[in-house]
């Protein structure tokens, strides 16, 4: 379903170049998905080589990530200056890089296994150096600084749609959820990555709707702006009227023509008879 959403997207800026903000979202949801795949393949794997390498991909794509979610809400809402937008994107590319180029932070010596018993669920989890952890976590906390900024300046958006509002409340309770689940206070799996997906789903279904609504009212502005023409209807009574009054001329003249050559014999008889 994502990834559908994410062709048909591509399709509608396809379709007209003009909504830049389709194509950021299209790509967000992209990068989202390949997040979403990268993290499922961490868990109770058989080898745990193999989910190191999964790791890796899955903190390379979450910068990336980053770097849509936060031209999508620019090209959008207009929130963040240029240079801020070039600067975040220049950090999250360099961190991406590093990421995937630390062959020293990604073997088998800092990989640990993270159980929860009542699931039975395993996931394997590195240990990063402390700079690495400072530069993954500070990324992290942009990127829910940008949720937060489009939410104190766009709040009446939330409530204007259900749908969003819904899909922005999980998310942000998944969110803390995950962040007690991270310091073991709760023995449950992360959540927050499964309800980013009601939020996209949320964020999509506005667009749509919000679309659907700027292209009614552009449509009925361009009705009201438009001279107003007569239907058939209003010609009708003019139409019958002139018929009228030509079938009226045609009678009288049709009349006076009849009439003519009686006239002409009514007065050569008098003139007859007084002789």
């Amino acid at each position: 379903m994502l990834t559908f959403k994410a062709f048909y997207n591509l399709f509608l800026y396809y379709k007209n170049r003009n909504q830049i903000h389709l194509l950021h979202f299209a790509f967000l949801q992209i990068a989202y998905g390949l997040y979403i795949l990268f993290f499922t393949q961490t868990i109770n794997t058989t080898n745990p080589e193999e989910a190191l390498i999964w790791k890796r991909l899955e903190d390379i794509i979450l910068p990336i990530f980053g770097i849509f979610l936060i031209l999508f809400v620019n090209s959008y809402l207009k929130i963040f200056s240029t240079d801020f937008v070039y600067f975040y994107i220049l950090l999250n590319l360099l961190l991406s890089v590093a990421i995937l180029f630390d062959f020293n932070s990604y073997h088998i010596g800092l990989l640990h296994e993270k159980k929860i018993s009542s699931l039975g669920i395993i996931i394997y989890e590195t240990d990063q150096p402390v700079l690495v952890n400072y530069l993954y976590v500070s990324r992290i906390l942009t990127i829910f600084w940008i949720l937060f900024k489009v939410v104190t300046q766009f709040i009446h958006y939330l409530f204007k749609n259900l749908f969003l509002f819904i899909g922005f409340t999980l998310f942000c309770a998944n969110a803390l959820l995950d962040i007690l689940v991270t310091i073991n206070l709760i023995p449950l799996p992360y959540t927050s990555h499964f309800s980013f997906l009601i939020l996209s789903f949320s964020v999509d279904f506005f667009l749509k709707s919000n679309q659907f609504e700027k292209k009614s009212k552009e449509e009925f502005k361009q009705i009201l702006a438009s001279p107003k023409k007569p239907t058939a209807f209003s010609f009708l009574p003019k139409v019958k009227k002139i018929e009228y009054e030509n079938q009226k001329k045609k009678f009288i003249r049709s009349k006076s023509i009849l009439h003519f050559p009686i006239r002409i014999l009514f007065l050569f008889a008098l003139s007859v008879i007084w002789n």
